[in-house]
């Protein structure tokens, strides 16, 4: 345990970096040991899910991909919105704060990794289906029909169709534009950064690969994710 404290709490070379990312993949790789097998139970709590926002007035993600489904371009768009930015913003922000910003660092890095670790812990508790694996939304599958490539349910070495709540990518989304607003000096960056969030809260919905609320979801995902990383530095 003091050992794993001391690397929680130091830089360290490259390398070291690197081997915790191969390690938080292992750890979200194994989460398909549930996923593949869990397809009933993600399909349950996703309509489970539907209810709650069609009883808050939140059941937008019809609406919100009528903007654009029927549109080549705009729907090529914002699939690629859902799936280039992913993991560049969050891993350059780690990049950048590793080479300019080392003080803030190992706070960032662990903050990620803790939210991560939590996020892939609901994944196997709690397993949710997409919103346009469930016919009766009449979501189409915005990523088949126009690419640049499709998802499937199910799961692979790269992706998990079965864990949309929380969204990691409003999880990163957000970490990344908390750290390159607070610790960027240009102006361009902090404008990107503001923007940033709202365009893949966007992104996730018109795809209909996630639900509102599992960008709702992210929010106390990264909060907690921060205090453990705190926590840690004790």
């Amino acid at each position: 345990m003091r050992r794993v404290r001391r690397l929680l709490n130091s830089t360290g070379p490259g390398w070291i970096q690197f081997a915790l990312l191969v390690a938080l993949y292992l750890v979200y790789f194994s989460t398909r040991l549930r996923s593949t097998g869990a397809t009933a139970d993600a399909l349950a709590n996703a309509r489970g899910l539907v209810d709650l926002q069609r009883s808050l007035g939140l059941l937008v993600e019809p609406d919100v991909q009528a903007w654009v489904v029927d549109s080549r371009l705009w729907s090529t768009l914002a699939n690629l919105l859902y799936i280039v930015p992913h993991f560049p913003m969050v891993l350059g922000l780690l990049w950048w704060a590793y080479r300019r910003r080392p003080g803030h660092y190992v706070l960032l890095r662990n903050t990620f990794l803790f939210s991560s670790l939590v996020g892939f812990a609901i994944f196997v508790l709690y397993p949710v289906a997409p919103p346009v694996a469930l016919p009766e939304l009449g979501l189409v599958d915005t990523l088949s029909r126009y690419g640049p490539l499709g998802y499937g349910m199910g799961a692979d070495p790269f992706r998990n169709t079965l864990a949309a709540v929380p969204s990691l990518h409003v999880v990163y989304a957000l970490l990344a534009s908390i750290g390159f607003l607070r610790l960027a000096d240009s102006i361009r960056w902090r404008g990107v950064a503001a923007a940033y969030v709202p365009v893949v809260i966007f992104a996730i919905v018109a795809t209909g690969n996630h639900f509102l609320l599992d960008a709702v979801a992210a929010i106390p995902m990264l909060a907690l994710g921060y205090w453990l990383a705190g926590r840690a530095a004790l």
